[in-house]
Order: C-alpha cells, then sequence, then structure tokens
C-alpha cells in the first residue's frame, strides 16, 4: 500500500491489518516519478545565504571560510550588518519552528533538529560589552528559508523594554542532523474515536439484542516506511488515542516522529514483535490520563510537565479548534500545546440536558512561565456559566504557571463552564490537559485490572529515546517491560547537551506493580530511569528490575530510580541484574533515591563513573534495613568523581550492606557516606540523633585481610567527625564463607570454566 505524502489512515471503528510471515503488509510513501537533483554544492552564492548566522561551539563557528565542513551545532549567533558584529540569542521563547528555518538555512534537514538553553562556559563579564544591538525574539512559521524572514514577536512586551542578554543568561543551542534531501512521508495510522466523549460502558451491556462495543483493531505483520508527517505536522507512525490496538509482529522504519504513540489507553494493552528502527522521535511514547473518580478538592497526582505530542489528537478538544460549544455527559478531555504565535481561545462546555454542573481538573500543566518581562502572564481562565453573558458569568478561578494551584478542582454551580486560555508563543513541549466531568462524576473510565505490557520487541537508533511512559491519574495499569532490546539510542552533542534524559523513561503515579526483567540495554544514552508517587500506600509503587544486563551506555546512569517524596515509600527490588562497561564520567552509574531499596544479587563489574552506586533520601528519616544492598559483586570499577573516588556512596542513616564482595584497585574508596551537617540541628529536633545511626556493613568481603587496611577503604566518621559512621567489624577474610549464597549460586562449570547466567534476552 503506497499514500501521498501528509496523507494517512485514521480508524474510526475497526481495522484488521493481518499479514503473514511470508507476506507482510507493506505501508509506505509513493515513490517519485522521476529522479530529482538534490544536491547543495558549496559555492560562493551558498556562503552568502549563511552569512548571517552561525553556530558556535566554544571557538569553533560554522560560518568560516577556511572550514571545508562546517559544524552542525552550536550555540546560535546572528551577524549584524550594521554594527558587523555576531550577536549571540539568549530568547527564552524560542521554538522548534525557530530552528527549523536555521537548519534550512545552513542547509541541513528541517526536520532532524534539536534546540535547548544553557551558559555559554566560554563567557566572561566582558565578552558581551561591546554589542552594541541586539536580536529582537522571532517568531517563524517554520517554512521559511531565512531566519531574518521571520517577524519580530510583538505581543505582550512592555512599552520601552530592551532586549539583551547578560554573559551568564542561557543561550540558545542548535543541533542539526542529515542531509537537506527532500523525503516523502505519509501520515502513518492513527486509531480514535469519531466523538469527543466515549462511551465506556457499553461492555457492561446484558441485553444480547442491542450490539455491544465493537472489537478493537489489529497490526499484525506489518511493515511501515517513512511515516511521521500528516498534513505538514510531525504524526507517529501509529497512534492509538482511547483505543486498544493489538499490535504484535509490526515494524517500523524511518519515522520522522514517534514509532508508536498510545494515548490514555482504557484497557490492556499487548505490544508483542514491534521493531523500531531509526526514528527521529521516540520509539514508544505512552501517556495514561485515567484523572480522578472523586470529587476531593485536590488531586491524587501531580499533573504531567513536559510532553511530547503532536498538534493535532483526534478524540480531544483543542480548545483553540473551530468549535466553540460542547455537550457532555460524562467527561471530555481538553488539552492545548504551544505553538510559536500568541493565541486568546475561549471553550465553553455545557451538560447534556442541562442539569449537572461540571468540573475541571489538571492532567498536564506546563504554561510557560515568562515572569513579568512581557506583561501579561499566560493563564488559564475559568467562569462559571457562559463567558459571554455578563450578567450570569461569574469567574471561579486563574491557573497561571508557578500560582500552586494546578492540583485543584474547580467547580460551577450552572450547568456551563467557560475556559478562556491565553498564551504567548513559546516551546512546544508546554501547554496542558485537563479533564471535563459532570458533578457527581458517573464516568467509570478505566479498568483498574488493566495491563500494559511490551515483550519481545526491538528499539534501536531512535533519536529522542526509546521509551517515554507518564500517567497522571488516582490508578495506573500494571506495567511490563520483558525480553526487549533497546540499542543505541539517543544521541550525545555538544557539552552536556543530549537528546533525551533515559533511553527508557517511566514516570509513574499511583501504579501498584511494575516490572522490568530480561531486557538488553546497550550503549545507549543513559539506560533505565523509573520516578514514582502516589497518594497513600495502597498505590505505591512496587517494583522489580531483574535478570537485565545494562552494558556499553554512555554519559548517563543506567539505572536511575526515585521517588518524588519520602512518604508513602516506593519499593524497588533490583537483583539479578548484570551491569558492565557503563561510561558516565560525570554521573553516577546506579542511583536509587529516595525509594526503599532492596540491590541484592547483581554483577557491577567495569563501569566507569562519579560514583558506581549512590543510596539516597530519606533526608531525616531513620530507616533500619530499608535499603538493603547484599550479595553483590563489585569488582574493578573506576569512579571519577573529584570529591571521592569511592564505589558506593551511603547517603542515608540505617543502610545495610551484607555478603558483597568489594574488589575495585582503582578507586580510593569502597563506601563513602555523606556530612551529618547538611541540616540544621536544633536541641527540640530529633534529626541529630537519627544521624548518629550507624551504616551496617558488617559481613562484606573487602579484598584485605587485616582491620586498618579494611578501615582505609571506607570514608566515615573516623576520617571526618561530620561524616556519618559505618560499621564493617567483622568481615570476611578469605572468599569462601560468601560464596554459600547470593548470585554465585548462578556459578556453573561448563568446559572447565565458570560460567555465570545472567539474564535471556530474545534476539529477533
Amino acid at each position: 500500500m503506497e499514500f501521498a505524502p501528509n496523507v494517512g489512515i485514521l480508524v474510526l471503528g475497526t481495522l484488521h491489518a493481518v499479514g503473514s510471515s511470508n507476506g507482510e503488509i507493506i505501508m509506505r510513501p509513493i515513490a517519485r516519478q522521476t529522479a530529482e537533483l538534490n544536491r547543495i554544492e558549496r559555492s560562493l552564492e551558498n556562503l552568502v545565504v549563511h552569512d548571517s548566522i552561525r553556530l558556535c561551539t566554544n571557538r569553533n563557528c560554522s560560518y568560516d571560510e577556511n572550514e571545508i565542513d562546517p559544524t552542525h551545532q552550536g550555540f546560535l549567533e546572528y551577524f549584524n550588518h550594521t554594527t558587523l558584529q555576531w550577536v549571540p540569542i539568549c530568547d527564552r521563547r524560542f521554538t522548534e519552528r525557530n530552528a527549523q528555518v536555521v537548519c534550512r538555512e545552513l542547509g541541513f534537514d528541517p526536520l532532524n533538529v534539536f534546540f535547548a538553553h544553557d551558559r555559554r562556559i566560554e563567557f566572561h563579564t566582558n565578552s558581551l560589552t561591546r554589542i552594541w544591538s541586539w536580536v529582537e525574539p522571532l517568531e517563524c512559521e517554520g517554512d521559511e528559508n531565512r531566519l531574518e524572514e521571520c517577524p519580530e514577536r510583538l505581543n505582550g512586551q512592555l512599552y520601552g523594554r530592551r532586549h539583551e542578554c547578560k554573559w551568564f543568561d542561557d543561550f540558545v543551542f542548535v543541533s542539526c542532523q542529515g542531509d537537506p534531501d527532500k523525503k516523502d512521508y505519509w501520515g502513518g495510522v492513527r486509531f480514535a474515536n469519531p466523538d469527543f466523549e466515549s462511551n465506556f460502558f457499553d461492555q457492561r451491556l446484558q441485553d444480547s439484542r442491542i450490539s455491544g462495543r465493537p472489537g478493537e483493531s489489529t497490526l499484525e505483520q506489518v511493515r511501515i516506511e517513512s511515516a511521521g508527517i500528516l498534513h505538514g505536522e510531525k504524526s507517529p507512525a501509529v497512534q492509538s488515542v482511547f483505543k486498544n490496538p493489538r499490535i504484535s509482529s509490526v515494524t517500523i522504519r524511518n519515522s520522522a516522529h514517534h514509532g508508536l504513540n498510545l494515548i490514555s489507553p482504557t484497557g490492556s494493552v499487548h505490544v508483542q514483535f514491534l521493531r523500531v528502527f531509526g526514528t527521529l522521535g521516540q520509539g514508544i511514547n505512552a501517556i495514561s490520563l485515567t484523572g480522578e473518580g472523586r470529587e476531593s478538592d485536590e488531586s491524587s497526582f501531580t499533573p504531567l510537565r513536559s510532553l511530547d505530542l503532536p498538534y493535532s489528537l483526534f478524540s480531544l478538544v483543542d480548545i483553540c479548534d473551530t468549535e466553540k460549544e460542547i455537550t457532555i455527559e460524562e467527561r471530555v478531555i481538553l488539552y492545548y500545546k504551544y505553538d510559536n504565535n500568541p493565541v486568546n481561545c475561549v471553550k465553553i462546555f455545557n451538560s447534556a440536558y442541562r442539569v449537572k454542573p461540571l468540573g475541571f481538573r489538571l492532567l498536564q500543566s506546563n504554561l510557560f512561565n515568562h515572569s513579568r518581562e512581557y506583561g501579561r502572564r499566560d493563564g488559564i481562565h475559568l467562569f462559571d456559566g457562559d463567558i459571554y453573558n455578563v450578567t450570569f458569568a461569574k469567574k471561579i478561578g486563574v491557573i497561571e504557571a508557578d500560582f500552586g494551584n494546578d492540583k485543584q478542582l474547580f467547580r460551577t454551580t450552572f450547568p456551563s463552564l467557560s475556559v478562556r486560555l491565553v498564551a504567548s508563543g513559546a516551546p512546544a513541549d508546554h501547554g496542558f490537559f485537563a479533564e471535563i466531568v459532570t458533578l457527581p462524576i458517573s464516568a467509570i473510565g478505566f479498568n483498574r485490572d488493566s495491563q500494559h505490557n511490551v515483550s519481545n520487541s526491538e528499539i534501536t537508533g531512535a533519536i529522542r529515546g526509546a521509551v517515554s511512559y507518564s500517567t497522571a491519574g488516582e490508578v495506573s495499569p500494571t506495567l511490563t517491560f520483558e525480553h526487549n532490546r533497546f540499542m543505541r539510542n539517543c544521541q550525545q552533542l555538544y557539552g552536556n547537551f543530549s537528546t533525551c534524559e533515559a533511553t527508557v523513561r517511566l514516570d509513574v503515579q499511583n501504579m501498584q506493580s511494575l516490572f522490568f526483567r530480561n531486557n538488553l540495554v546497550q550503549s545507549n544514552q543513559g539506560g533505565l530511569f523509573i520516578r514514582s508517587d502516589s497518594r497513600g500506600s495502597a498505590t505505591s509503587l512496587r517494583g522489580w528490575v531483574h535478570h537485565n544486563l545494562f552494558t556499553g551506555n554512555l554519559n548517563r546512569p543506567s539505572l536511575h530510580v526515585e521517588g518524588r517524596q519520602s512518604s508513602p515509600y516506593q519499593e524497588i527490588t533490583v537483583f539479578k541484574n548484570y551491569f558492565t562497561q557503563n561510561l558516565a564520567a560525570y554521573e553516577n552509574v546506579i542511583r536509587l533515591k529516595q525509594v526503599v531499596s532492596n540491590f541484592s544479587n547483581n554483577y557491577v563489574h567495569r563501569n566507569r563513573g562519579g560514583r558506581i552506586v549512590e543510596i539516597s533520601g530519606f533526608d531525616k528519616v531513620r530507616l533500619p534495613i530499608y535499603q538493603t544492598t547484599s550479595h553483590n559483586g563489585f569488582y574493578h570499577n573506576v569512579a571519577t568523581d573529584w570529591r571521592g573516588r569511592a564505589t558506593v556512596v551511603a547517603g542515608t542513616a540505617g543502610q545495610n550492606y551484607v555478603d558483597n564482595i568489594f574488589y575495585n584497585p582503582d578507586n580510593d574508596y569502597e563506601m563513602i557516606t555523606v556530612n551529618r551537617s547538611i541540616f540544621e540541628f536544633q536541641f527540640w529536633n530529633s534529626t541529630l540523633d537519627v544521624w548518629k545511626t550507624k551504616i551496617d556493613a558488617r559481613h562484606n568481603y573487602w579484598h584485605y585481610n587485616t582491620t586498618l587496611a579494611v578501615s582505609g577503604r571506607i570514608r566515615d566518621r573516623a576520617d571526618d567527625p561530620t561524616l556519618l559512621e559505618v560499621q564493617f567489624l567483622p568481615f570476611y577474610v578469605g572468599r569462601v564463607p560468601i560464596f554459600d549464597g547470593g548470585w554465585w549460586r548462578w556459578l556453573c562449570l561448563i568446559l572447565g570454566t565458570w560460567s555465570i547466567f545472567v539474564c535471556a534476552v530474545v534476539w529477533l
């Protein structure tokens, strides 16, 4: 099947696309009929075109007559032809559309772009004193050929305000990748509901004379090539909104955006044998928006922050679309994604039959905060009643960035709610999602027994990361990743810039169970990142990370697990994993922060990082043996942190270490503790007694047989009275006693060689 560029499939019913192992269904764009010459020659004309902007990394800039191959990334500078000066740009509202114009002008692919903001380390107090005039913020559409064609932003600036940059400001960084040849992309496959509101009660109907809920769609033995551009905007190759399609044996190649995008599935989703190669977005991008099922004044979850979703989401209500009045029966989702232009939009919601009041609750809150330098701040204004009826409409709330009320439920007394958004132009990761519900809440909305499983799949070469999974609601599904391969995802750019925070990023709330097992995480920028939170102990996380291989990952932690707050406790069990040859020179290789952890039976070998393992969190709280590290082997790891090259950082009082082997001769210390004086102690505060608690590190093997030598491998209160004390006596003198249990029980003798079983990864 071949599709014209910018055209896709929108499934509002049921689609069954089932091929065979010998005959896949192939979906791709129409091949060009004639060969086109897209070569851009390096000529004098090109040099004239490129003389207005350049990208600089330190003192190496892309515009240099002596350079044969100019750099493709760096901090953006604009040439002022009047003052004959190169002017750095520090526009906080610089967007992806501006970056596309920059890369197009420099002769690179305008689709594969990345931009961010950060300080320039080569600048000092006198670096910018000679600049006479600064470039005003620009507002590009994305299709201009040169940056100077973009108009200036004229919305909201204070009268007489002069835009300028300080040497310590955050400047615009742009990375351009790919050749400038034009590639044809089609729009991909979208599964959605025909209406804004979907019925969640059809499956409960028992009358056989009434047709029940239609079956879910199926994609099996399908290959999707060069998808990702729909109507001129980025769109996932496969997208599902409020649907639960069955996806098995699907291959996605060269997508211009995400490979698979799941938005608020209503039931279980099982993804098997998915293969994603070379996407410019994320391999799998999923969000669960279950919302709140009760009328509490405060949400049991924290609204999400940054999301990477397309502009057009069928079945969801865009606050700035043309339909201004919507009638709802139970629940709809309202959203807005920032673009480069300012908006002032209004949407009016009426309950069916005008008998029930309405409620407004945020699921994502990331309004752009431009402080007060541009005049009126961005905000969501809520009115009880019709906003155009000045007699009865009453304002019930205003939500602004960092205003502190984004977890509040706003209620109306009339059966009508008006929502007004006033927003400036800003980067596309800003915006909001909100649920509009009738009160009292009657929507069932979600199956509490739902499972989201990704198994036997491979994601390779995804520029923005392999997996991004986020939840916002009082209950979340069980999440499982097993027998998958995540290889060579994300890109490290100049300095500290990277196209992703972690290869597999899971930001979950009120999720009871999470499994990450039998996976290969290799040669990525970072590894597994888990952040968890819950309102109570009943919905707190119990996660298991086991039988995985983390190898060759760079620049960021291979495993990072953290809890948003100290209570309720989030629990994680990490066992029987193999960490080897990971390189994170300025980060810790493994980080367990503010979670009840059981790190046991793992083999940590030949890794290099600031510190190898950091276990911290729970400040001012003593948790005896709630953070346990046992039966692990730490061999030949190299720590690089100048503050103390140590294998393990014990950052919490009451930790327990038992039956571990420490043999890292290149490190100054095997264990180091934190400063006890990081808190202010008062006589009425019991924190001082808490921090007197010793760290229990008895019954470990330190590779030395004398007390003095072992003490020298530990930096604690004996070295500095402000540090926590480590109790390490008694310790193992030989290796024989420690071999009775732990990860060594995996050892087996094969052809005269001791071998170790780590994990079972399916190779597709």
